[in-house]
């Protein structure tokens, strides 16, 4: 593999990673707000509630895994070409010129 290939495999992990991190986020700040509305909402001299709601988290892994597939496919979009990695390895090499 070229140093060029090696950078790109590199930056799409990268992107990918950072896209999940935000995708997550996302998700645990819709079920949070989700689960606040619940709460709310519910009546008074109910008994006991459940902690967890499986809807909501159904809903919420709904919202990760779209977001995630959102941010992989909007980040692979962005990735710069072969070439233009192979420039700028080029450019800041010292030797200047080789590749």
């Amino acid at each position: 593999m070229h140093g060029s290939e090696i950078l790109r495999a590199r930056l799409v992990r990268w992107l990918f990673a950072r896209g999940a991190v935000f995708s997550l986020g996302v998700s645990v700040f819709v079920y949070a707000v989700l689960e606040l509305a619940r709460l709310l909402l519910q009546t008074p001299g109910k008994d006991q509630t459940p902690l967890f709601s499986p809807a909501l988290l159904v809903a919420s892994l709904i919202v990760f895994l779209v977001s995630t597939v959102t941010t992989a496919v909007l980040s692979y979009r962005k990735l710069p070409s072969r070439e233009v990695l192979t420039a700028w390895i080029d450019d800041r090499n010292s030797f200047g010129g080789i590749l």
